[in-house]
């Protein structure tokens, strides 16, 4: 019965150390290489552009009812200008963080940070 007990224990230590070990190479990997960021835009659910966000660009997007001018500047995203009634999308601001979308739903045209996309 002993045995079966310290058996028990010796496998149990041997996992938590295995999955430690694992934990600490994913943090310290992650350290090494930070995922890049990038800035998907969208029109009608179709890709059009797929840029990092760590280089400045400016892109004239034609939407359903006019023109959206999206700025890419000192790592954030945000909608400077839009051919669209109410501009709720002007008002969302500048955008830098993982999975953060910004929508202009009048034009079809959406923005979101995350991963590069093959178009």
């Amino acid at each position: 019965m002993r045995g079966k007990i310290r058996n028990d224990i010796i496998l149990i230590i041997i996992v938590f150390l295995l999955v430690l070990s694992s934990f600490i190479f994913w943090f310290i990997k992650g350290q090494n290489e930070p995922n890049k960021l990038y800035v998907n835009i969208y029109y009608d659910d179709k890709l059009l552009y797929s840029t990092p966000l760590d280089e400045n660009n400016e892109y004239k997007v034609n939407g359903k009812v006019g023109e959206v001018h999206i700025v890419i500047k000192d790592g954030y995203v945000w909608i400077e200008d839009a051919d669209c009634p109410n501009h709720i999308c002007v008002n969302e601001g500048k955008k830098n963080r993982n999975n953060e979308t910004i929508t202009c739903l009048p034009n079809l045209i959406y923005v979101i940070i995350g991963g590069h996309v093959d178009a």
